[in-house]
């Protein structure tokens, strides 16, 4: 006599889908350019622009200044330019999926959600950093695992309103999927690595034979502009994509589903 009991075989767990977030990820940059570069490049460049007419003076005819007033501006700008990208990453992650379900960019919905949960995205990203940073001195592969575990901290505070819980939602949306996430992330670093060795090629090429300091400083500065308005949106556009998809395989949600919190 056959035995006709049977256990079925367990389901495939689903995939993260590397290709198709990276594909869309270039297909809504590609899409919504204007938007995403100059969110990403015009921030950085207003606040060189502050910097070079403030600081360069003895450059353009105007007497110089000393070295103790250099440090204190170019601090304060650079804190400046952090917190304008911290304000970024939340507005381009929200605008993203936004976009993606066919609700247009909604830029003052982003920068409302953003704000909202601005010192949660400021101080886990600094510990975002640190860890990462730390991991990948001590050995490589423990902070690209330590990436790929927080990865998606930013879209959980602004489409769930984590706050201060963000990177452990990060952590529970990306178990069981990091490598799968370290995919991604190696991606979007080896395109930042080609983007800013073709801008050095090209700084060093306009800069050959240029004798004024002050041109070559500002084609430098505009060069790390077009690369901001470059690398940030594809990081950007990708982790929002990432928190969009584990969110469907571990929630059973959707992107619509994330964007109805707002509506």
């Amino acid at each position: 006599m056959t035995d006709t009991n049977f256990t079925p075989a367990p389901a495939a767990p689903a995939e993260l889908g590397i290709g198709a977030i990276m594909g869309e990820t270039f297909s809504l940059f590609g899409r919504n350019f204007v938007l995403f570069f100059g969110l990403s490049a015009t921030p950085f460049l207003l606040v060189f622009a502050v910097f070079m007419m403030a600081l360069l003076p003895e450059d353009i005819g105007l007497g110089s200044v000393d070295a103790g007033r250099i440090l204190i501006f170019s601090t304060l700008l650079g804190l400046v330019t952090g917190l304008l990208y911290v304000l970024i990453q939340g507005v381009m992650a929200r605008a993203a999926v936004a976009i993606k379900t066919g609700r247009g960019p909604q830029l003052g919905l982003a920068v409302q959600a953003t704000l909202s949960g601005f010192f949660p995205i400021l101080l886990l990203g600094i510990l975002y950093a640190l860890a990462v940073s730390l991991g990948l001195i001590l050995v490589i592969v423990p902070g690209l695992y330590v990436m790929a575990m927080f990865y998606v901290y930013v879209p959980a505070i602004v489409f769930e309103r984590q706050g201060f819980n963000a990177l452990g939602r990060s952590a529970e949306l990306t178990k069981g999927y990091r490598w799968a996430v370290v995919g991604v992330a190696l991606i979007v670093i080896v395109i930042g690595i080609l983007l800013d060795i073709t801008g050095s090629a090209i700084v060093d090429a306009l800069d050959a034979g240029n004798a004024s300091g002050l041109a070559t400083t500002w084609i430098s500065v505009l060069m790390e502009a077009v690369l901001q308005g470059l690398m940030a949106p594809i990081g950007i556009i990708a982790s929002a994509l990432v928190f969009v998809r584990l969110s469907e395989i571990k929630d059973g949600g959707s992107a619509e589903d994330l964007m109805s919190v707002f509506e």
